[in-house]
């Protein structure tokens, strides 16, 4: 009988440990640590490492490690337990999954004569959940789902179709993760977490999918629309997903959305953009939030989206106008460390949200060899005496699309000047790109990254985000990296002709 007895507590120690919630005791000022063992080093190159914060939200943050040998190299940042972690490799994005408090270790070989997934492995107590990502890279070929999704929100399908077609590629990952954990050890918490993530992850895309087309394409699908009849099946507070990324993105989507199409009864003005426009239709969104979310989800959603605007204020009176929000609900946000944590994510005081190292105004530009539509090569010494403005873009990138009427405009206004106007492709797929330019009628001189010239341009040019835009004086040398928008654009352009 007592070995019965402890038999069963053997197996319940045993279970209990492998679905063990990571989350529940995690200390969250705690820093994550990137250790990479590298070897067959033949040049000096980078490896990019952007996550996505829910909180303590730090935007979009990229770090950067330089690679000039073989050998072990660091990289440190503090995150919340569920943020994306996306590693670019030898041209390739990775996904990485870590908790604070981990020391994950990734192990790359960059010998080009390999595949470049035979060319990652991990050790650390989250090494199986990672050999899972890379593996789920691997047999999908790609790192982000709503990346071939975005095939299926074109006009050419009806929103039906093109809905029956998003579910189906998210089913493909669920069928995936099944299939791997019967044959692997997942533990259970994480299995969990990425059904969620995946569910999630599919409300979110369709809800954005409904954004765009209606932005860009002209469309006008509303709220009453059958199409959002999928949303009666997914819970809007879920305690259980609280640990899901997916989770408060798709609530964002949620609550934007239901207000975006509201914008006539918000008195929106409709060319307001940025801050000007979101701001008004985050407030709308409080009562929503407050009366539909309750528990940690509402303090964590909140938490999330008001650090994120923190993030985005520009100037002091924005900065003021969410101080007042936030007090209004700061009975609701009642946890202190939360409350601070957001109070101290001003954009302003945040160091973090820095790259690494900056390409300042003067340096030389970093060069490239990169090849035109009809196959002829280019490099950027063949532009001096021009001012010349690099557009870094995609065919698959939202932002980038809306810009291109800006840009055609830019360039007809500067036609016949000494000024060259080039797009740098970020795409992987040439007809993808071909195609963009042709629907879009994108103006200018169009190059296309290829073999590993994408990993090599973001990190000399620090790309974190496109549309990233650059513009380089006629000696070659850069006025400013990143421009802010295009009317900073035109203002430098104009009076640098008048020179």
């Amino acid at each position: 009988m007592k070995k019965i007895l402890l038999f069963t507590l053997i197996t319940l120690l045993i279970f209990s440990c492998k679905n063990h919630d990571p989350f529940s005791d995690v200390k969250w000022d705690e820093e994550t640590v990137l250790k990479f063992d590298v070897k067959n080093v033949s040049d000096t190159t980078l490896i990019n490492v952007s996550h996505l914060n829910i909180i303590p939200c730090y935007s979009n943050l990229m770090q950067q490690v330089i690679i000039s040998e073989d050998g072990t190299y660091y990289l440190s940042f503090k995150c919340s337990p569920f943020n994306q972690i996306e590693m670019l490799f030898r041209n390739s994005m990775i996904p990485l999954f870590a908790v604070p408090g981990d020391t994950l270790t990734v192990n790359l070989d960059f010998d080009f004569n390999n595949d470049v997934y035979s060319s990652v492995s991990y050790a650390g107590i989250r090494e199986n959940i990672n050999t899972y990502y890379l593996n789920k890279t691997r047999h999908f070929n790609y790192f982000d789902i709503r990346i071939p999704a975005s095939n299926f929100i074109s006009p050419s399908f009806n929103i039906y179709e093109g809905s029956e077609k998003i579910d189906s590629m998210y089913n493909e990952e669920l069928k995936y993760l099944s299939a791997y954990s019967d044959k692997n050890k997942l533990p259970g918490w994480f299995i969990k977490m990425e059904r969620k993530n995946i569910f999630y992850g599919n409300a979110s895309f369709k809800m954005g999918a409904i954004t765009y087309r209606n932005y860009f394409h002209g469309e006008s699908t509303g709220r009453d629309d059958r199409y959002f009849q999928f949303l009666n099946s997914i819970p809007i507070q879920n305690t259980r997903a609280r640990n899901s990324i997916n989770y408060y993105i798709f609530l964002r989507s949620y609550y934007f959305l239901n207000n975006e199409l509201l914008n006539e009864a918000l008195d929106l003005d409709g060319n307001a953009k940025g801050f000007q426009r979101a701001f008004p239709l985050f407030m709308a969104e409080i009562d929503d939030v407050t009366n539909q979310l309750e528990g940690t989800v509402r303090e964590w959603y909140f938490a999330y989206r008001f650090s994120e605007f923190y993030l985005s204020a520009e100037t002091q009176e924005q900065s003021d106008r969410i101080d007042s929000l936030l007090a209004t609900i700061s009975s609701v946000l009642s946890d202190s460390w939360l409350y601070n944590t957001v109070k101290n994510t001003k954009r302003q005081d945040n160091k973090n949200n820095e790259p690494l190292v900056l390409l300042n105004a003067g340096e030389t530009a970093p060069d490239f060899y990169l090849s035109d539509i009809e196959g002829n090569f280019h490099s950027i010494k063949e532009f001096e005496g021009k001012l010349v403005f690099i557009n870094f873009w995609a065919s698959w990138c939202a932002p980038c699309i809306k810009e291109i009427p800006g840009k055609n405009s830019m360039i007809k206004m500067f036609e016949g000047k000494e000024v060259e106007f080039l797009n740098i492709s970020l795409d992987k797929n040439w007809d993808d790109w071909l195609n963009a330019i042709n629907e879009h009628q994108l103006l200018g001189t169009h190059l296309m990254c290829k073999g590993n010239w994408e990993e090599i341009l973001r990190g000399k040019y620090y790309i974190s985000g496109i549309p990233h835009y650059v513009l380089i004086d006629s000696e070659g040398r850069i006025i400013e990296n990143n421009c802010r928008d295009m009317e900073s654009v035109i203002k430098i352009i104009g009076a640098r002709l008048k020179e």
